[in-house]
């Protein structure tokens, strides 16, 4: 019988999504030989306080250059989440030859471009795929199934927590109860600023358009709204309506003008829509293509699920894969002109009529606004508390002067 080749891999960090990691290796570890003629050897991780850890089962360190050695470790696996020291030790592994999977969408979206060079001139694999969309495969799909295609937009559901939170608003919880499940379950962090901001789908959305179009776009170029101002008694009102609400991410090809508009934004929908239909903390995404469009479904927040995401590529690279490059030279660009779009501004339906407001009345406490900037939308929020705004179009339709 032919001995299988050993892989040795080294884990930065051990909490929910390591542990996950650690875990689905041990479970899989003969399916994993059986598909590949490898033996994926965890041969360490890195802790803060290893007397928390008494059960691991595998050596554990406080020290990362323990890890961060070609002799000690082939792939480095990073799940500390954060810019530093994760940004440190991904460059550090793959100077020394090492291979890298990560789910770390903060750094990426910073420094994907720098790491990518760097693995490319080192010729080490640099994977991500779990820091889009969580538990679903997004990038794959595009990077490999869609290469020759031209893509003409993206929109997407990138956040599972705030998903999540909307669907519990939705049901009569109100903002706190709603956060308050999704940390009891794993799907928020325990400072779930990035998620409710919107900042965390921007950085996804950021990676997205980097990868498929070759754009490298700066997350604070973004306009993006969050759902902090959204409430049961506004979604409510949307209810009634028939719509849904839903934090979507999206990025719209000017082909023309070779320009890329980006944005992330709370979005109405009609309760058929794919997006409207999402339970839990569930992520997708809609491609349009040349060739006609493409959705995907699937899991997004939780530790199972994005450790799932991890291990496969693990499992990919340990058996030889290199991850598509992004496109160099690309010919788009970030659009020059910000992204304009209508709104409703809402409070609920007891909600005080503010005082002067110049846009089109719907209802009480309710108005149809011109095209704005976000910035603008943004800006008479935070003037009066109470009010959210929410997109009215579909999500292709979005992005023009109106």
């Amino acid at each position: 019988m032919t001995a299988l080749a050993e892989v040795r891999i080294g884990l930065l960090g051990f909490g929910t999504v390591g542990q996950a990691v650690a875990r689905l290796l041990r479970e899989h570890g003969p399916w994993i030989e059986a598909r590949t003629g490898k033996r994926l050897v965890l041969v360490g991780a890195l802790v803060r306080n290893p007397d928390r850890h008494p059960d691991a089962g595998i050596p554990l360190t406080t020290r990362a250059e323990d890890l961060l050695d070609h002799r000690t470790a082939d792939i480095v696996v990073e799940v500390l989440g954060g810019v530093e020291p994760a940004l440190t030790y991904i460059t550090a592994a793959m100077e020394q030859g090492q291979s890298v999977v990560t789910a770390n969408k903060e750094v990426l979206a910073y420094h994907g471009s720098d790491l990518a060079e760097l693995a490319r001139r080192r010729g080490v694999a640099l994977a991500f795929e779990a820091s889009v969309a969580g538990g679903t495969p997004l990038l794959d799909p595009l990077l490999s199934h869609l290469a020759l295609t031209p893509v003409y937009s993206i929109s997407a559901v990138l956040n599972g927590t705030t998903n999540f939170m909307l669907n519990a608003m939705e049901e009569g919880l109100d903002f706190a109860q709603a956060l308050r499940r999704a940390q009891r379950l794993g799907y928020a962090e325990a400072d779930p600023g990035a998620d409710l901001s919107g900042q965390d789908a921007v950085r996804k959305l950021v990676l997205l358009v980097r990868e498929v179009w070759g754009v490298d776009v700066r997350p604070e170029a973004v306009p993006v709204l969050g759902i902090e101002a959204l409430s049961p008694a506004v979604l409510a009102r949307m209810r009634r309506i028939g719509l849904r609400v839903r934090l979507v991410a999206q990025a719209v090809l000017d082909c023309s003008a070779g320009c890329v508009q980006l944005a992330v934004l709370p979005r109405a929908m009609g309760a058929d829509h794919l997006f409207a239909s999402l339970k839990g903390p569930d992520n997708a995404i809609a491609v349009r293509t040349a060739t006609g469009d493409y959705t995907l479904i699937g899991p997004g927040a939780g530790g199972l699920a994005t450790a799932h995401a991890v291990l496969a590529d693990l499992v990919r690279v340990a058996a030889g894969y290199r991850p598509p490059q992004a496109p160099a030279d690309a010919a788009v660009r970030l659009a020059p002109d910000p992204w304009r779009e209508q709104f409703w501004v809402l409070g609920g339906e007891d909600a005080p009529e503010p005082e002067g407001v110049p846009w089109e009345p719907v209802a009480r406490a309710w108005h149809l606004t011109p095209p704005l900037t976000v910035a603008e939308v943004a800006d008479w929020l935070s003037r009066h508390p109470g009010f959210a705004a929410v997109t009215r179009e579909d999500p292709e339709e979005a992005g023009s002067d109106g």
